[in-house]
Parts: structure tokens; sequence; C-alpha cells
């Protein structure tokens, strides 16, 4: 069996249901110079045997034609759809919003977005998408916490939940084509990454949205950056600010190892998901975790606390590993293939 690898091998097996997205078993690396004796959460394994070479070369020709027409035709008018609402609405210089969508903006945004959305994911392969527990109401849970981080899909598959919600996303993401429009849309809190007054001037955002009231609720990864979906990483303290109540939510992807994006380059793994018949997301709303008055003061002890539930949850463990890591180990895999 040939293997396509983003780094050194590790193994998975069939376990429960709530532990099906992540492989367990993985191999720990007792010698690692950063983390000794913990799961490395971006390498990754993907499988290609002959049946998976099949699938591709028969997608190829049958499925990637029809869905790269279809993603374009759908995201096109998607796209005029997000430049009518939100055509003339305020933002500060720092593209910080300063009022939701409301009024015939959200109703058209309601009704369309989301349509398209399941359509596009339909088309992409994901036929059904079950969901397990229930969204939280803004007013119940105004911050939705995201983990494991680890794919494109990620932002996609929300879109269709069932009520809208808002996003902490890197500043780079409004100048991708389409992509841009589509986060303007829904009034994101743009974070440049590495600029100590951007974080801060983002808490504050998530702080005085939460207390504000209106706003939708805020989706936020936690994590930072896409794992292997084998262990969680820190979570960032900065979702947990407010002190407020947030919704742990999961996404799985049984089954489809190629859509779990880390150290291996996203335009193979989307070339691969695209040739693929058949895809497999589900969602997992866990219920609404209320801070102790000891987490409302402390945001990271929050954000350790709700760690280690989703952690439990999942059946897998954290980490110490971050985002320093995974530029660490990309340089690292940059380098080696260089000099091989």
């Amino acid at each position: 069996m040939a293997q396509v690898r983003s780094s050194v091998q590790s193994s998975s097996s069939n376990q429960s249901s709530d532990a099906a997205a992540a492989p367990q078993a993985p191999r720990i690396n007792e010698n690692d110079a950063y983390h000794p004796g913990e799961v490395n959460p971006f390498e990754m394994e993907y499988p290609l045997n002959w049946l998976k070479i099949l699938e591709i070369a028969v997608g190829l020709v049958v499925l990637l034609p029809i869905r790269c027409v279809a993603s374009v035709v759908i995201l096109s008018i998607a796209l005029v759809i997000c430049n009518i609402v939100s055509w003339g609405v305020p933002q500060t210089e720092r593209y910080h919003y300063l009022k939701p969508l409301s009024g015939w903006r959200r109703s058209t945004y309601d009704w369309t977005i989301p349509l398209l959305a399941r359509l596009w994911l339909f088309i992409l392969g994901f036929y059904y998408i079950p969901y397990k527990g229930h969204m939280a109401k803004p007013e119940e849970a105004p911050i939705l916490v995201m983990a494991p981080h680890s794919s494109f899909f990620d932002g996609l598959v929300p879109l269709i939940f069932p009520y809208a919600y808002s996003v902490v996303t890197r500043v780079e993401n409004r100048k991708v084509p389409i992509i841009g429009v589509l986060c303007d849309v829904v009034a994101p809190i743009f974070v440049v990454r590495g600029e100590k007054e951007s974080r801060e001037l983002a808490q504050k955002q998530i702080v005085s949205r939460t207390q504000q009231g209106g706003w939708p609720q805020i989706m936020i990864f936690v994590e930072g950056t896409c794992t292997n979906r084998r262990a969680l990483l820190p979570f960032k303290a900065g979702a947990f600010s407010p002190g407020v109540p947030v919704q742990p939510v999961i996404l799985r992807y049984d089954g489809t190892p190629f859509i779990i994006w880390t150290l291996t380059h996203p335009i193979y793994l989307m070339f691969v998901t695209l040739c693929t018949f058949f895809n497999y997301a589900s969602v997992e709303f866990m219920d609404p975790v209320i801070p102790t008055e000891e987490e409302k003061k402390d945001a990271q002890l929050f954000a350790d606390n709700t760690r280690r539930k989703m952690a439990a949850h999942l059946n897998i463990p954290v980490t110490s590993y971050g985002h320093r890591d995974f530029i660490r180990m990309s340089k690292e895999l940059g380098q080696g293939m260089k000099t091989s």
C-alpha cells in the first residue's frame, strides 16, 4: 500500500462514535525536543491504496469538471448577494463593523446564503450532514467555540447552522477573492496575527458585542490553526474573556482523512476531496458551558477547563503544542524537501 505523508508515521484504529473523527492510538514521539511524550497534532498520514487511486481516476473524469463548474456558479451567485447586502454597511478603518446586518439585509442573507451553502456541500459530496444536540440561541450562549479545527470545510459547514453567526478571522482572509466578500457579510472581527494592538482590539470587540446584544453569535476556532484532530491545542483566551456562556461545537469528518489539512499542501487535499464520490461530515452541539465566578475573572482558566471538557468528550488528550510549533514544523518540512 502506497502512502502519501505530510510527516512521520502515525496510526489509527476504530473507536467509539464520539472519537471516530480523531483516529486513536497515535504515535507519541518520546524524542521530540519540544514536547516529548505528547501526541503530535500536526503529523498526518493519508492512505492511498489502489481502490482510492481508482476512485480518484474516475472522479477526475466524472466529478471534478461538474463540481468545479457548479462551485464557480454558486460562488458567483453568493458573491453578488453578499455585495448587495453589505453595500454601505459602516465599518471602522481597521475593518471592524459598527453594527450587524438588519432588516432586508439580514432577511436576504438568511434566506439565500445557507441554501447556497447546503447546495454547494451537496455537490461536493456531503449528501447528508447529521446534527447531534441543539444550537443554543444567542442569548443563551453568545459565543460558539469550535474545536478541533482541521479544514477549510470548518468554515463552510457552519453556514447551514440554524442561526446566523459572525467570525473572528485573520485579516489576510479579507483579501482572498470571493472568500473575502463572504467574510464581510457576516460582520467579522479581523485580527492581524503577530500584532498586539490588533489582538487587543479584537478582544474588545468580542466583549463589546456580547454586552450590547443584537449581534449574531461569534464563532471562534479557539485553537488558532488546523490539526490532525488527535489532540486539542491550548485554547486562546480571547473567546472566554467576556465571561459569558459559550457553546462548544464539534465538526466531524468520519472516514475522510483527506479533508483534514495539516502540513500537506491544501491544493492536493482539495483535489482528492473533489474527486471523492462520498464525503462525510457531522455536527455536534455540546451543552453550553456556564462560567463560574472564578472563571469569569480568569479567561485562561475558563478556556483550559472548557478544553478539558471537550477533550474528554472526544476521548482525545490535550497537548501543549501550539501555532508556533506548526510554523516550526512547516519550516522544517520545507527545508527537508529542499535538501532531499
